[in-house]
């Protein structure tokens, strides 16, 4: 789901091992008073085994099927709320099988709208979806006039007709499926849209309006299909290439176009997109790599900084909260705009030790991370110290499997998945960074245990998809992330459904 937003998301793999067989059976309902509001959103076969649909949790815990039963065959895609937590679009083949259309449904229940339009046969949309950031719109690609020819439509909650924002596209021209979104109040997308083959980034205001090329801020022949917004949505990193040949750069663009700022140093190696980018959440600061080696910037194109002293060439790149350092590489990390400041935090690493999970605490630069064998335990560290830290998880006689992790209670404890109670059940567990004592938060468990677990945007209540009351069902639970009473949310379910995906509400 959504990566604009910050959210407390450990997401288990939905390949868990089956629990066995059981369970009930139920569904939602709707016509709830104005003042209730979601608490959670979650995806579940809650009513036949194998159909998804989407679900919401409301504040006095009734459950609303905000997605409707779908025709046979059909099911529930994908989906996204609002920023504003009154609407919840979603892509689903409700009303014909295999064909996908998009849908918005009010939050606290309620008759879906389907907002995507009439489709051409064969159309479809696409599985990715956006809201504008003032939860006016949704942005989605979809087939919907030719198929096989994607375009970009803006579409309202209540249903009028979508309006195509992507202008007209020369014969064999789409829009890339993997580039588009908001940058603030307008629309940046890549598409082959003047000559067939030839990507550009460009720009539009929601109704159409305004267009822009921003590649062409760069220079009349420069190439891109990948950018990269800045958390205000006002400046646009492109990844592009000024004339054929030329390595790939990066330069920032206003998002309503104008003169760019150049990020990277033109060296010939050129610069690796993807995971080794992006802006710092303060804004100051950009990272990058290039020719192998990871640098930071001042978005105004001063104090350009080799801050690695190693080859970067695997694993990801990602800011800490505080915009203070970078971690990349497996457990390196270095001081933005400092040379040379990287240091190895994990290590030492065992014989026949890898990494598992590693990841930023929620404010500061903290660091906590997996490793181990087969089976991998949890330490907490902070960025530029070495020697990895203090381990958090215990070490029974079987093989414990830490798997996913989040900080909670102010960065004070940690909240993760392992089966440190019984070998090959997943259980949720709470431990201060000192390592002891433990609390387990989700006991008892059924044979695969956790599924999936988030922390509500006020960090007060965990989240949670488990097996744990029958064999084979796995169900929404809450629990207050400093202790309290279990709580299960998701109500009755059909005999071997499983909440899958679940997202807090704002």
């Amino acid at each position: 789901m959504d990566g604009l937003r910050r959210f407390g998301l450990l997401f288990l793999a939905l390949l868990l091992p089956a629990c066995g067989s059981g369970g009930g059976g139920g569904g939602g309902g709707s016509g709830l008073p104005p003042t209730l509001r979601p608490r959670v959103y979650f995806q579940a076969d809650k009513n036949t085994v194998g159909t998804n649909e989407l679900f919401a949790v409301l504040d006095d815990d009734t459950v609303v099927n905000l997605s409707g039963v779908p025709v046979p065959g059909g099911n529930l895609l994908t989906w996204r709320p609002s920023f504003d937590g009154k609407w919840v679009a979603f892509v689903a083949d409700k009303d014909m099988d295999e064909v996908e259309e998009l849908y918005v449904a009010p939050s606290t229940g309620g008759p879906a709208v389907k907002v995507s339009g009439a489709m051409v046969a064969g159309g479809d949309v696409y599985r990715i979806v956006w809201w504008s950031p003032d939860s006016s719109r949704v942005l989605f690609l979809a087939d919907r006039e030719v198929d096989e020819t994607f375009e970009l439509y803006t579409a309202t909650p209540t249903g009028l007709i979508p309006n195509k924002v992507s202008g007209t596209l020369v014969p064999g021209g789409d829009v890339y499926y993997a580039s588009f979104g908001w940058a603030g109040s307008r629309i940046v997308y890549a598409a082959d849209q003047n000559v067939d083959g030839q990507n550009e980034i460009f720009s539009v205001a929601p109704d159409g309006s305004g267009a822009v090329e921003l590649t062409e801020s760069v220079s009349a022949t420069a190439r891109s299909i990948e950018f990269d917004v800045s958390p205000d949505g006002l400046q646009v990193a492109l990844f592009a290439v000024s004339t054929p040949g030329a390595p790939e750069q990066i330069y920032a663009v206003p998002a309503s176009g104008g003169a760019p700022v150049t990020f990277s140093g033109g060296l010939a190696g050129g610069v690796i997109r993807l995971a080794y980018r992006g802006w710092s959440p303060d804004q100051s600061k950009y990272a990058y790599v290039e020719n192998a080696e990871l640098y930071t910037i001042n978005v105004d194109g001063t104090n350009r900084t080799k801050v690695s002293t190693s080859t970067v060439f695997s694993g990801s790149m990602s800011w800490s909260p505080d915009s203070a350092y970078l971690l990349y590489r497996f457990g390196l990390t270095a001081q933005a705009g400092v040379a040379g400041s990287e240091v190895d935090v994990v290590n030492p690493l065992g014989g026949g030790e890898t990494l598992g999970f590693i990841g930023w605490s929620t404010k500061g630069h903290g660091i906590s991370y997996s490793k181990g064998g087969a089976a991998k335990a949890l330490f907490v560290t902070s960025a530029g110290v070495a020697g990895g830290g203090t381990q958090i998880s215990a070490t029974p006689g079987w093989a414990v499997d830490v798997g996913l992790f989040m900080w909670v209670e102010n960065d004070t404890s940690l909240v993760f998945v392992g089966d440190e109670t019984t070998d090959g059940f997943l259980e949720l567990y709470k431990s201060p960074l000192a390592g002891s004592p433990h609390v387990n938060l989700s006991s008892p468990a059924l044979e695969g245990g956790i599924l999936a677990f988030y922390l509500s945007y006020d960090s007060t209540t965990i989240y949670f998809s488990a097996c744990r009351e029958v064999a084979g069902t796995f169900e929404l639970y809450s629990i207050p992330a400093a202790g309290g009473a279990l709580k299960k949310l998701s109500g009755p379910m059909v005999a071997g459904g499983r909440v899958g995906f679940l997202l807090p509400a704002h």
